[in-house]
């Protein structure tokens, strides 16, 4: 792995990153400005282009994908009684 860049996160103490599933995203948690912030990746090149979507959370520190089905499998008594269209969501821990 080489470094091709280096891009800012878009806010303040950046403490944590994940690519998404589909590995055209990378989310970016930045505690110091109470944000995670949207960057696209560049599927030929791998180059980071921030996006203008951010999502306000308190001192977000970590950030994880989690399956609703793998979910609903481990806490059945938990899982919405509406059918969710998207598997995937994004859990953000403080």
């Amino acid at each position: 792995m080489t470094s091709l860049e280096w891009v800012p996160s878009g806010g303040k103490a950046p403490r944590h990153f994940v690519i998404d599933p589909t590995g055209e995203w990378l989310l970016a948690a930045n505690q110091g400005s109470d944000t995670i912030n949207l960057l696209r990746i560049d599927q030929k090149s791998g180059g980071l282009t921030p996006t203008d979507r951010s999502l306000a959370v308190i001192s977000p520190v970590c950030i994880e994908f989690v399956s609703f089905k793998e979910v609903a499998k481990q806490s059945p008594e938990k899982t919405p009684s509406a059918p969710i269209e998207d598997e995937s969501a994004v859990k953000s821990t403080s």
